[in-house]
């Protein structure tokens, strides 16, 4: 009987380790890239927080900390053309912001012609997961990524703090994926959420209140 115990004991803690390992994967936001030729990728994050790539089915390298604030932009020397996976731990993630302007007011009016794209927005290519990270805004966050898409399996963002998803996917010509589950009840600014989208019809996108 005592046997019996300790081998479930055993399985329960393998069981728990597995979930463990399995949340933790899930909490990074992981992005997909592919890049023509040797280049310097510009990784559009903001906040200070811990990242790591690989390249093609390789093993990712090893944790990096930036610390980037609005206005800057993550450069990562690649040495090789291919596909990139990028992940992000969520702690101190702050936005993903693939458009910028020179004043916060060009961003908070959308003036299109005083704003300019700052992240490689041509070698975008895929949302692998969303992760653990708790967004605070998506305003301008894929804006002129013509290639992006989702992966179905990607889940959804945590959206509880957003409340601003205005251009989200603004010239996302070739996004065709269904985010009619995400839950965006506090979410209170989206024009040009799907302008020039046009894949996206209204049945895949988020019903905004």
């Amino acid at each position: 009987m005592l046997r019996n115990s300790n081998v479930c004991v055993v399985l329960c803690a393998l069981i728990g380790l597995l979930f463990f390992a399995s949340c933790s994967e899930k909490g990074s936001f992981i992005t997909r890239w592919e890049v023509p030729d040797s280049c310097m990728l510009y990784f559009p994050a903001q906040g200070n927080y811990q990242f790591r790539w690989r390249f093609e089915n390789e093993p990712f390298g090893e944790w990096n900390t930036a610390s980037i604030v609005h206005g800057e932009v993550l450069a990562l020397p690649l040495d090789r053309g291919g596909v990139y996976d990028i992940e992000v731990k969520p702690e101190g993630f702050e936005r993903f912001q693939m458009v910028i302007g020179d004043t916060l007011q060009f961003e908070e009016d959308l003036l299109y012609d005083s704003l300019y794209v700052v992240g490689s927005s041509d070698y975008l290519r895929e949302v692998l997961s969303w992760g653990g990270v708790k967004w605070s805004s998506m305003r301008l966050a894929f804006a002129t990524c013509a290639d992006l898409n989702i992966r179905a399996d990607a889940g959804v963002p945590d959206l509880s703090r957003c409340t601003d998803c205005a251009a989200i996917f603004y010239k996302c010509t070739n996004l065709e994926a269904d985010l009619h589950t995400w839950k965006v009840n506090g979410v209170k600014t989206w024009q040009d959420a799907f302008t020039f989208c046009p894949k996206m019809t209204p049945e895949r996108q988020p019903s905004f209140p």
